[in-house]
Formats: C-alpha cells, sequence, structure tokens
C-alpha cells in the first residue's frame, strides 16, 4: 500500500502507519530487520529525512529497535499485563503460550522486620520467607519477584520445587492458601546494582516496580511482593473498570497539607 500524497496526514506518519500494519499481519516479525531509511525512501518516493521521521517515532513507541551497524528491528512482541487480572504470575504468562522459567536466586527464612511484620500484619521478628526468583520469557530475563511469606502460613513451603512449580498453586494445593483479593500499587524506579545484574540492564535503567499485598479467603496476608519488570520489556493495561485514585499531597511551607 502506498501513500496519499493528497491526504492531510503527514507522510512520515502515512509511512510509520504502513510499517505498523505490515507488523500487525506478520510480514516483519520479531526480530526481524525492517528497509532501512533510503530503502523506505526510495519505497514511498520521500526524502530520507521523511522516512527516518517515521522509524524514529516507532523506535521511540518500542514497535521497533536500532542496533549500530546492523540496522533497525521489530520489537519483540511485549508481554501484557493486567493490573488486578490474575494472582499468579505463572498463570497469566501462560496464557501468552510463551515459555516461562523460573530460576530461584535465593530462598531463606528470617525474622521479619518491624516494617515488614507491619505490611504482612505478624509481629516484629516472627519467621518469614524470602523468596527471590528471576522469572524468564523465552530465556530471557522479564522480571525480578522478591516475595514474603509468614512461615506461620506454610512452614514446609521450602521443601517444594518453586522453579518448577507456581508458588500460588503450592500455597493453595499444600497449605489451602487460596488468594482472593490483593493491593497492587504500580511505580517507576532506576535499576540499581540488585535488579540490573540478574535482569541483564544497566544500572539506572527505568523499571516498573509493582509492589502487591494479596490476601487468603480469611483476610490475612499470604504474601507481599515486589515485581520489577524492564519498561522496554512490558506495558500494563487495564482489564477492569475499577476506580483508580491517584492521591498526590502537597506538602505546604506552614506544615498544612492541600
Amino acid at each position: 500500500m502506498g501513500i496519499d500524497r493528497a491526504s492531510v496526514l503527514p507522510l512520515y506518519h502515512q509511512i510509520k502507519e504502513r510499517i505498523r500494519e505490515r507488523i500487525a499481519k506478520g510480514e516483519y516479525g520479531p526480530d526481524e530487520r525492517i528497509p532501512s531509511e533510503n530503502e523506505l525512501a526510495n519505497h514511498y518516493q520521500v526524502s530520507r529525512n521523511t522516512a527516518k521521521q517515521a522509524i524514529a517515532d516507532l523506535v521511540s513507541e518500542g514497535i521497533l529497535f536500532r542496533e549500530q551497524g546492523r540496522g533497525t528491528f521489530v520489537s519483540p512482541k511485549k508481554m501484557f499485563h493486567g493490573i488486578g487480572e490474575s494472582f499468579s504470575f505463572y498463570e497469566e504468562v501462560s496464557k501468552s503460550g510463551r515459555k516461562l522459567t523460573t530460576r530461584i536466586l535465593a530462598q531463606k527464612e528470617m525474622s521479619a522486620s518491624v516494617d515488614t511484620a507491619q505490611v504482612l500484619k505478624i509481629s516484629p521478628r516472627d519467621p518469614i520467607f524470602v523468596l527471590r526468583r528471576l522469572r524468564l520469557l523465552d530465556d530471557k530475563p522479564l522480571s525480578l519477584q522478591v516475595s514474603f511469606i509468614p512461615k506461620a502460613l506454610c512452614p514446609a513451603l521450602l521443601d517444594y520445587d518453586l522453579e518448577q512449580e507456581s508458588l500460588f498453586a503450592v500455597l493453595s494445593r499444600q497449605f489451602n492458601l487460596v488468594p482472593q483479593r490483593a493491593e497492587e500499587y504500580l511505580d517507576c524506579q532506576p535499576a540499581s546494582d540488585y535488579e540490573s545484574e540478574p535482569m541483564q540492564v544497566a544500572k539506572g535503567t527505568p523499571l516498573y516496580h509493582l509492589h502487591r499485598i494479596t490476601y487468603d479467603t480469611e483476610g490475612r496476608v499470604m504474601e507481599v511482593v515486589r515485581t520489577y519488570l524492564p519498561i522496554d520489556r512490558c506495558r500494563f493495561h487495564f482489564l477492569r473498570s475499577n476506580l483508580i485514585e491517584i492521591l498526590i499531597q502537597a506538602e505546604h511551607p506552614n506544615g498544612a497539607k492541600g
């Protein structure tokens, strides 16, 4: 499909949409090289700067990515993650039909700090399990998850192979801990050494940080988890018409909040 020179839409925008359509139809697959700026300019009979702007827009949107000296390629499909849609990360990703694996980086028992105990609604120094897991999608790091779970709810949790089984499947089947609701908070933060090394990203890379508190059917906090995801590998969408409130508190010089 060509471009309409009589259209009110700029030429670069039309080229951008043509490329997007070809990606959507599968004509350009993930990691496949697209035509160069010169090739696009010749094909559509436009200036190289017009083609360059079309590509630049798609790169900024994450649809394409560039590799120095090699060209421009179609970005791998991003993992869709719906806040509040599923309690189990494993089950949610499995719906996509892609390969999800888990690597246990650390699992240990420790005493809850004052802050952690407050969120878990237990007493400080009560025993908890801490799980640090790297989730890989098609063998590439997708997320780093750090879970905090009260030991009293699942004393033998570490006896199970949590690389091969979903954590929530084990909690439900073996300990009758069935998730009923969750509170989730999403923000962004730069990757520290703690996240950057296992995620294979540079320090300072922007990450989504999803903090979730999950409650069982008896209203107990069964897990608190912090999930870190590189912004260029996933995006969030909302599948429910829940009311989202953003509270912005401004501190006035006199100490009053407004």
